[in-house]
């Protein structure tokens, strides 16, 4: 070819290289989320000699024969969660370098094993053992500042992985603003989440980013997010998913779960699909859930309050067809929201959904009830498009049989549709 023809040709290529669209959003169907600790440490633990060597802490005890074994049951991605507490808390802060570097590896493995990661920075509220979280850094002007570095620094550790096999989550669930603010004021959530998208976009270019909502991450706090809420570049940038998860009927998903906000862990036999239509059933299920509300109400008005409310969330979920629609309602919110922005429905993704297996004293969940409300919640998604990971590979909303073994429940990997169906 003549010099000049070659130049020419060479410019050509440039231009088309500067014009062409940017990549599709990295391509996610079924995930299950790891294990976010297992011994949930507070900041005391972060400073023993050793404790952070290896991070996340999940590699200490699951091989990676465990996770391969994920991707031969049908997943074909994992969600790892990254609590921001080990980085940004006293003494994690002087080890920040070495877990963005083992982040790194933790990732490394993972793609090896064949399957593609979504590294999720996965904000827990403060709790007693932990005075430090999801309400820290929301609430707190320099603790979001940090959070925000962090963003950054993630961001940038991750901009020269492959954008079509990883994705970075940049908030789980942040827990406020499911009311409307008082008259004068405005929502503090959507210019957070401008904020952390620029964090993260600005060093990664390329790398997929996962969004949501406030309000726990779910249905209604996507829908709340209004056009003047996101830039015009956060709904064009093709490389953006946007998060929604899905716990309903939240009675039945988190009967007994300790850490909810009450009446939940005094509530225990709660069926999915629903057989309470008859007040005679709701009777015997709210006696009994009145009697472990008993046993640690400090006085009869509290006990009195509590059961009202336990009664008042029964009766909604056993109204004939009540179930399905609080099901559904996630999906149609997130829906109504993508259509309005003009987003694609493959840029959504169901972050999480789930239901709790026995978790405390009282609390009967089986096996075939958990995989029938997984079932249909897969479904919805599946007959969306959307993509989905389920909560999670271990732990209280665990898929597998125990978690020694690790193996995959084939009850569940059947309501999930995995092609593998488990062992």
């Amino acid at each position: 070819m003549p010099p000049r023809l070659a130049h020419l040709a060479l410019l050509g290529c440039l231009a088309l290289t500067l014009l062409a669209p940017s990549a599709k959003a990295i391509d996610l169907h079924r995930g299950v989320s790891l294990d976010t600790w297992e011994t949930w440490p507070d900041d005391a633990r972060l400073a023993e000699p050793g404790f952070l060597d290896v991070f996340p802490e999940w590699r200490r005890s699951i091989g990676m024969e465990k996770i391969v074994h994920l991707r031969e049951s049908g997943f074909d991605f994992v969600r790892m969660p990254i609590d921001p507490f080990a980085f940004l808390s006293e003494n994690g802060a002087p080890k920040a370098g070495h877990l963005l570097q083992q982040t790194l590896e933790a990732v490394a493995e993972i793609r090896n094993a064949g399957l593609k990661v979504v590294v999720d920075l996965h904000a827990r509220p403060v709790s007693k053992s932990r005075s430090v979280g999801t309400e820290t850094y929301l609430d707190n002007p320099e603790a979001f500042q940090n959070y925000l570095r962090l963003v950054r620094d993630l961001a940038k550790t991750l901009a020269a992985t492959d954008p079509e096999s990883v994705a970075f989550e940049v908030m789980n669930e942040p827990t406020y603003e499911c009311d409307r603010p008082p008259p004068g004021q405005t929502a503090r959530w959507p210019g957070q989440l401008r904020q952390l998208y620029e964090a993260a976009r600005g060093p990664a270019p390329k790398l997929p980013i996962i969004l949501s909502g406030a309000c726990w991450g779910g249905g209604y706090g996507l829908a709340r997010l209004g056009k003047d809420d996101v830039t015009p570049a956060m709904i064009a940038d093709a490389n953006v998913l946007w998060s929604f998860h899905n716990y309903e009927p939240f009675l039945v998903t988190h009967q007994g779960a300790s850490w909810s906000e009450p009446p939940m862990p005094y509530v225990s036999g709660i069926v999915y699909p629903p057989v309470c239509e008859s007040e005679a059933v709701q009777s015997v299920l709210l006696d009994r859930i009145s009697k472990r509300i008993a046993e640690s109400a400090p006085d009869a008005e509290t006990l009195q309050s509590l059961t009202e409310a336990a009664a008042t969330r029964l009766a909604d979920y056993c109204l004939p067809g009540q179930a399905a629609k609080l099901l559904r309602r996630p999906f149609e919110l997130a829906d109504a929201w993508a259509e309005q922005m003009h987003i694609p429905a493959k840029r959504l993704f169901l972050g999480e959904f789930g239901m709790i297996r026995d978790d405390s004293p009282g609390t009967v969940t089986t096996r075939e009830q958990r995989a029938v409300l997984m079932h249909d919640i897969r479904m919805e998604a599946d007959e969306r498009g959307i993509g989905w990971a389920v909560w999670s590979h271990g732990g209280s909303f665990g898929i597998t049989l125990d978690d020694d073994s690790r193996k995959v429940d084939p009850l569940i990997a059947k309501a999930l549709g995995l092609p593998g169906e488990g062992p």
